[in-house]
């Protein structure tokens, strides 16, 4: 009985808590960005007992990979996408593979945050670049490229870029930014 209680309770939060990420109640997603969607709304991120900076432009772990390539600072928006007066966009374009992992890599947006020198962490933008990173999943031996977009605050000092891989075991890709 105790065990069946312990597993509803994990499922209940597990679907709560894919639903709080997923974006709210599955009223489906808007093909158009809203002004919410523009925000520069940065997360609070807690403090790493131990932080690691990135060394190189490049993170691999567990079987995934991210390669930052180039970095757009301002970046131009697409048509219909509308920043904020005291914020600028910048677009990464990333390479993310899958070498070794067993399991598939979701590619999505929402799994990418930028961080400034100030630890502060602003998540990826939708829809608001041209050669955005298509949303997809790729397996073993597989590799895509494509943009991710932030939209920062205009005097944020943006250090790092972040990919989270999976659910259960989150696997952190992170990368710095310049040189």
């Amino acid at each position: 009985m105790l065990k069946r209680s312990f597993r509803s309770l994990c499922i209940g939060a597990l679907g709560a808590l894919l639903l709080t990420a997923c974006g709210g109640t599955g009223g489906g997603a808007s093909s158009q960005p809203t002004a919410d969607q523009n925000a520069s709304s940065p997360t609070a991120v807690p403090a790493a007992t131990n932080p690691v900076e990135p060394s190189s432009d490049s993170a691999a772990g567990n079987g995934y990979a991210m390669k930052r390539l180039a970095v757009q600072d301002p970046a131009t928006p697409i048509d219909g996408f509308t920043l904020d007066s005291g914020s600028r966009l910048v677009a990464v374009q990333v390479e993310l593979s899958v070498s070794t992992a067993a399991e598939k890599m979701s590619i999505d947006s929402v799994y990418a945050t930028v961080t400034g020198d100030d630890q502060t962490e602003y998540p990826a933008a939708a829809l608001a670049v041209k050669d955005e990173l298509a949303v997809s999943e790729i397996g073993n031996g597989e590799k895509v490229t494509g943009w991710l977009a932030f939209s920062v605050p205009k005097n944020a000092k943006l250090k790092t870029i972040t990919y989270r891989v999976g659910l259960a075991e989150v696997v952190v890709l992170s990368a710095k930014l310049a040189p």
